[in-house]
């Protein structure tokens, strides 16, 4: 038990923000308009923070490092144990091998002429290289890498605030008239927020990781803080960014210019923006593949167990 707290934080936060936010959010805007995105986020908030809380309350009646694997077995059967283990190790372990494979590819874009195999293996060895210190160590690690992520999410929304109100020297006041342009919040009415909702969903995908630290926490008692937190930090994240991107990219649009973030650093004048693009998928996809790396032994370790 030598995790920190707000390394625990970071395991939910670092784990789920990612390509569901960054490019996810263009078709979630371009299908439900702005007022159906926005809908659809909060929709998607409200579960995940009812999924948590609970998640949370048996975290911190039996806090280990199992999770949902341990919940089960305890107090459904082994055979449901046993399933949601191998499932849930499943999918993490080939998130793993996704965002490998995703940050080597980014890493041709930053460095052209770079062969893939060499980033595949730089970032294998990185990844098991963080998670093979002691869990302290791991968490502090992750804790900054994250934390960089927070931060260039805090200077996306500061530039989007700043072209809203006609502060850069490129682009004229715009505002909120997106929100009204082109059939008004909900241009595809209710149809077009069912359309989009398990796409919204998938930005906070990963959120149950902060559970996985239940077993190494410093003092258990700091579970709900941890959770709570967790949940906040990523219902604020990902709203406040839709209702930026929303703002300053119509909706018709949004699906076919790739990532919304470039889209709105591009228009910025910010001649770099896919360079800044770039760096934040790198960053979301090495921490989120680092944190599914740290569930996985969780889960293989509390199955063996």
């Amino acid at each position: 038990r030598t995790m920190k707290t707000r390394a625990a934080i970071m395991a939910g936060v670092g784990g789920t923000i990612g390509t569901g936010l960054f490019l996810g959010s263009g078709d979630v805007l371009h299908n439900a308009g702005p007022g159906g995105a926005i809908v659809a986020y909060l929709i998607g908030g409200l579960i995940i923070w009812l999924m948590t809380t609970c998640l949370g309350e048996l975290s911190t009646a039996m806090p280990v490092s199992g999770s949902l694997q341990a919940y089960s077995t305890e107090y459904i059967n082994p055979a449901m144990g046993f399933t949601i283990g191998w499932v849930n190790w499943f999918g993490a372990a080939v998130t793993i091998t996704c965002q490998i494979v995703a940050s080597a590819i980014i890493m041709q874009n930053i460095i052209p002429g770079t062969p893939t195999w060499l980033w595949i293996t730089v970032f294998a060895i990185l990844l098991f290289g963080v998670n093979f210190f002691n869990v302290k160590s791991f968490g502090n690690i992750s804790f900054w890498f994250s934390s960089l992520k927070i931060l260039l999410v805090i200077v996306f929304v500061i530039i989007g605030i700043a072209m809203m109100l006609g502060l850069t020297s490129s682009n004229p006041a715009i505002g909120f008239s997106n929100y009204t342009n082109s059939g008004g919040l909900f241009p595809l009415g209710i149809a077009g927020i069912g359309a989009v909702i398990l796409t919204a969903f998938y930005a906070f995908a990963g959120t149950e990781l902060v559970a996985s630290t239940a077993g190494e926490i410093e003092d258990p008692k700091d579970i709900p803080k941890a959770i709570n937190t967790t949940v906040l930090v990523l219902i604020s994240v990902c709203v406040v960014c839709i209702c930026i991107v929303a703002a300053l990219l119509p909706w018709q649009e949004a699906s076919v210019l790739g990532s919304p973030f470039a889209y709105v650093l591009s228009r910025a004048g910010l001649t770099s923006g896919a360079m800044i693009v770039n760096i934040i998928v790198l960053t979301s996809a090495l921490t989120s593949g680092n944190y599914f790396v740290y569930a996985c032994s969780r889960y293989l370790w509390s199955m063996a167990k």
